[in-house]
């Protein structure tokens, strides 16, 4: 189970990476295109890297970014979704039910972390 979320956590991670770059490679963008893809990524390499080493702190550290992230952005999507009237395009309404997908996954990262990595021996020297 470890192994699926470090997997899934870099392979997040690429995907940000990517998405973070490609306006600098393009060119023509703004200084600060990838700023938020790169941030993102960063975050889902360094929970990948929290699972490999098996600290709860590191995956904890990033998941509540990248959960606090996500949850801001669905924040202003559902401001813009009053704003219009509750009119939303299909692809909106999939990309926000893809992100709660990824909360529901980082979450469920979350508690396997704390209940696979506890220590039991706590308190003895």
């Amino acid at each position: 189970m470890r192994l699926i979320f470090i997997a899934v956590h870099i392979l997040l991670g690429i995907f940000f990476l990517k998405a973070g770059v490609e306006p600098y490679w393009q060119g023509g963008g703004s200084w600060d295109a990838g700023v938020l893809p790169l941030f993102v990524a960063f975050w889902f390499f360094f929970a990948g890297f929290g699972f490999y080493k098996k600290n709860i702190w590191l995956v904890s550290m990033s998941s509540l970014a990248l959960v606090g992230f996500l949850a801001l952005y669905l924040f202003i999507e559902f401001l813009e979704y009053f704003q219009t009237g509750f009119k939303m395009a299909p692809e909106e309404t999939n990309f926000n039910i893809a992100g709660l997908a990824v909360v529901g996954f980082l979450m469920a990262g979350q508690v396997y972390a704390i209940w696979r990595f506890r220590r039991t021996d706590a308190g003895s020297k």
